[in-house]
This record gives C-alpha cells, sequence and structure tokens, in this order.
C-alpha cells in the first residue's frame, strides 16, 4: 500500500505541476483521523486514501469509497479515480466492485473531496502475487495519479 502511495505521488509530481503531501512516506502507523487531521492541517485540495483488502481467499477486486451522500466535486473525484484504475486493472482481469459509499473515517473526517481505493485482496493468493510485481504496482500508480489530475484540473 505504502509503495502504491509513493508511486502516484511521483508520477504526480515528475509529469504535472503540484505538490503532493503524504501522510506517512515510511512503515510507521498512523490512525485514520490523524490522517485525515494532517490533510486538513495541509488544506489539501483532494485527499486519496490507499488501501489493500484482506477478506477471503476468493474475495478480489478493486473499489472505491467516498463518505455516504457525498456529490459535486467528491464523487467526480470518486469516478475519475476508479475509472482510470480500472482501465487498467480490466487488462489484468480484475473485478470492478465498483463505486461505493461508506462511513469510513477518512473520508468522513476530511475538509476536502476524499476518497479511498481499495486495490486488490492481498488474501487472495492471485491477487496477492500481482502485487508483488512491480510494473503491476507501476501502472496502478500511474493510474491512480492520471485520475487524481484530472480530477483536479491538471495538465501536463
Amino acid at each position: 500500500t505504502l509503495q502504491l502511495a509513493l508511486k502516484t505521488g511521483s508520477y504526480l509530481r515528475a509529469h504535472y505541476d503540484c505538490e503532493v503531501l503524504y501522510t506517512r512516506n515510511n512503515d510507521v502507523y498512523l490512525s485514520l483521523s490523524e490522517r485525515a487531521n494532517l490533510a486538513n492541517r495541509a488544506k489539501a485540495d483532494v485527499f486519496c486514501s490507499f488501501h489493500i483488502n484482506s477478506f477471503r481467499s476468493t474475495s478480489k477486486g478493486f473499489e472505491t469509497y467516498r463518505y455516504p451522500g457525498t456529490t459535486g466535486k467528491t464523487a467526480a473525484l470518486q469516478e475519475t479515480v476508479h475509472a482510470e484504475v480500472m482501465e487498467v486493472l480490466k487488462l489484468y482481469n480484475v473485478k470492478d466492485r465498483g463505486m461505493k459509499q461508506k462511513n469510513f473515517a477518512v473520508v468522513r473526517e476530511t475538509n476536502m473531496p476524499a476518497i479511498l481505493t481499495e486495490t486488490l485482496f492481498i488474501s487472495n493468493p492471485t491477487e496477492a502475487k500481482l502485487l508483488k510485481i512491480e510494473t503491476f504496482l507501476d501502472r496502478v500508480a500511474k493510474a491512480h495519479a492520471i485520475g487524481l489530475a484530472k480530477a483536479v484540473g491538471l495538465t501536463h
């Protein structure tokens, strides 16, 4: 998960005129509320929380979340990032689990448009293998970056 977020930020910095802030850039744990608070203090334009799912070994796919009832820029952010990432994931036959709404702390407590992405299931042996392939992570990170850039109107 951390590698996906770092690669996304690196792509954004290399290809767009933007500032990228991380809630963490090494393997330390911050609570979800602490992550939202960092974004709020930084007055970020958008927030993307990267996650990798885990459930049953048969569970699979990609899904995105926003806070229930949010519309406008938040819904557009979710739609844009979801579509960009799924363009890449469909090449790997990854299931689209859809765009969902849920009361997660990081999307509830942020003051800016915010989404949470769940990229595959580490509990699924096939998807866990994909998550260890550098070129796969590069492609998924690039898709996240392009989606985020499009959502806020950044140009190359």
